[in-house]
């Protein structure tokens, strides 16, 4: 989706396709580039940097980033070059700070909307299905799936993973990965606390 989003956005002209996206997969990423963008904005202004503007009709005058064909066709006119350097520059930097804002956000953060009211039904069960939190080695997570290693693989019930809405369940190389989507990350979490939670009780 988010490959798609961006695909839409940088051929069509508007964030949009992107900012929804964003919305509802990841809303403190959402937030995030609502304000970074803001920030660029108000920094490209203050330095005097100038691309173009859409005409809506009436007394619109929106700022969209443009596509990338536009974007390419500018380059041909010189007086734009220092203009077309300091976006280029913004951009690198812009990736950067996207890219380890949105592993910080699947590391810590992510949640998925739809999913936050069953968290802890979820964690709970796949708790159940794995043979329970002593037979839980090692757990991680990514932008869609939960990686969990056991003590005992053979106590995994993968159809009942698969009822609590897990997409797929099969195992890797670390571990059994289950594809729960946005909430992966939110499940890693629920997970760690109720391991951690089992450590302390018995200390």
């Amino acid at each position: 989706f988010y490959i798609l989003a961006s695909l839409l956005s940088i051929f069509s002209g508007t964030l949009l396709p992107l900012e929804i996206t964003l919305f509802f997969a990841a809303p403190a990423l959402y937030f995030f580039h609502l304000l970074y963008t803001g920030l660029l904005f108000g920094i490209f202004q203050a330095m005097g940097v100038y691309l173009g503007f859409n005409y809506a009709g009436g007394a619109t005058l929106t700022a969209l980033p443009g596509t990338l064909l536009e974007l390419l066709s500018y380059l041909q006119f010189t007086s734009l070059q220092k203009t077309l350097l300091m976006i280029a520059a913004a951009g690198v930097i812009s990736f950067f700070v996207y890219f380890l804002f949105t592993r910080f956000y699947y590391k810590y953060l992510a949640l998925d909307l739809f999913q936050t009211g069953r968290k802890n039904h979820i964690v709970k069960g796949v708790i159940d299905a794995v043979g329970g939190v002593d037979n839980i080695k090692l757990t991680h997570s990514s932008t869609d799936r939960l990686v969990i290693s056991l003590y005992d693989p053979t106590k995994l019930d993968a159809n009942k993973i698969r009822s609590l809405g897990s997409v797929r369940v099969y195992d890797t190389k670390a571990g059994y990965a289950i594809t729960f989507g946005a909430a992966s990350t939110m499940v890693r979490l629920g997970i760690s606390e109720s391991m951690r939670e089992s450590i302390r009780s018995t200390v």
